[in-house]
């Protein structure tokens, strides 16, 4: 009889090849390793179930708790002709642990998976957009409307970038040890955090880093460009343009080949500004969300 449990450590080696099996065929797919799921578990903190017979893994389910919502990350079951009913029997499950009013998951625009989620109760609700750009040459940095100074983040001012972030996108996005462990990242500095400043406030910024998984495993370097936050009374003055494209000079200087990031399907602004510098929509995620019934909540 199959059974859901929490994964324990023994599991990882037998979970690892159920994942990348479910996953092979997906866009941009980093295998995991062991070594990589355990820094999976240690980094993002996630709640992973497993499904179990006789001793036998079956199926994973993973739960990732993010500032914006609680998102259904992994989902994967072995290839058997009983592999939908282990993955309903692991969501079924994951929905009456999870603490928290509503679920959702991203699933490949297109994708056959849609109406599996539709058929859990599941129903589409916005979405994310992957996006990228080739780094050829610097660009031409264009000019604000408040004559900001455009320059990288200085050591002391950690905690004034963490309450930017954080007004800017009105709810609790970044805390001191989230930035804190940026650091952690070889080769990461201060330089990586490009701000613009007004008045001697800071009012905008963006973050950039080494995109670790997809220069790993592709064998070509990428950058990863965070979303620019920008205070509310500083904003369509030009400053996302000009701190994006700064950020990606700062890539192309750095060796990088291209550089990616990730804009919610309603921020039409955003896209639509990162479209005008030359990003392409590489990938579109269709978020399925579920509103759980106050007899699921724990």
């Amino acid at each position: 009889m199959t059974s859901v449990r929490r994964l324990v450590p023994e599991d990882v080696p037998k979970a690892v090849p159920i994942i990348n099996a479910q996953y092979s065929a997906s866009y941009e797919e980093t295998p995991f390793t062991a070594e990589s799921f355990a820094d999976y578990l240690r980094n993002r903190k996630p709640t992973v179930l497993v499904a179990e017979d006789s001793g036998r893994i079956l199926g994973v389910v993973s739960l990732i708790v993010w500032p914006w919502g609680n998102c259904i990350d992994l989902l994967a079951a072995v290839q058997t002709s009983e592999n939908q009913l282990i993955e309903d029997l692991l969501v079924n499950k994951l929905e009456q642990v999870a603490r928290a009013d509503s679920i959702y998951t991203n699933v490949e625009e297109g994708s056959p998976l849609i109406s599996r989620w539709e058929s859990r109760g599941y129903y589409k609700e916005g979405g994310v957009y992957h996006l990228t750009i080739p780094l050829r040459r610097q660009m031409q940095v264009p000019p604000t409307k408040c004559c900001a100074s455009i320059r990288n983040l200085r050591s002391d001012e950690l905690g004034s970038l963490v309450g930017l972030m954080n007004r800017s996108f009105g709810f609790e996005r970044l805390d001191m040890d989230g930035a804190r462990s940026w650091w952690e990242i070889p080769g990461f500095s201060e330089e990586w955090i490009k701000v613009a400043e007004v008045d001697n406030r800071i009012v905008s910024a963006t973050v950039c880093m080494v995109d670790q998984e997809y220069s790993k495993h592709f064998g070509r370097l990428r950058g990863y460009l965070g979303p620019a936050a920008t205070l509310p009374e500083y904003r369509n003055m030009g400053l996302t343009s000009a701190l994006t494209v700064t950020a990606l000079n700062f890539l192309f200087s750095k060796g990088m080949e291209s550089a990616a990031m990730y804009i919610f399907e309603d921020n039409k602004a955003s896209l639509g500004l990162a479209l005008k510098i030359g990003f392409r929509i590489a990938k579109h995620w269709v978020c399925m969300n579920k509103y759980l019934k106050k007899s699921e909540l724990q």
